[in-house]
């Protein structure tokens, strides 16, 4: 079986920066709400540490494994502020999860 190799790398016909490349950097407004689902793997399901009314700090554990084993992952808060409403919404895998608000 022969072995592949590239030779001079890869070429692209251009960088793809034409539309951008005379654009200055702009800012986008911040955020007044983010939606954490609480469950974002495939281990067992997280439970939900903090309550409606609760104040977080950005990098706060918000949920946690609910039982320990392979494959679970805690949630952290990806902004300060406080929690508005815990509640199912549809989540990227078309399924119901429960969600942390915040605002």
């Amino acid at each position: 079986m022969a072995v592949s190799t590239f030779k001079r790398g890869l070429r692209f016909p251009s960088t793809r920066k034409e539309a951008t490349e005379g654009k200055s950097v702009e800012w986008t407004p911040l955020l007044k709400q983010v939606v954490i689902p609480i469950n974002q793997h495939l281990g067992a399901p997280n439970k939900c540490l903090v309550n409606v009314g609760d104040k977080v700090k950005r990098g706060q554990k918000i949920a946690d494994a609910a039982a320990p084993g392979p494959m679970t992952v805690p949630v952290h808060a990806s902004i300060t502020g406080v929690v508005k409403k815990i509640e199912p919404r549809t989540q990227q895998n078309n399924g119901e999860g429960i969600c942390v608000i915040l605002d």
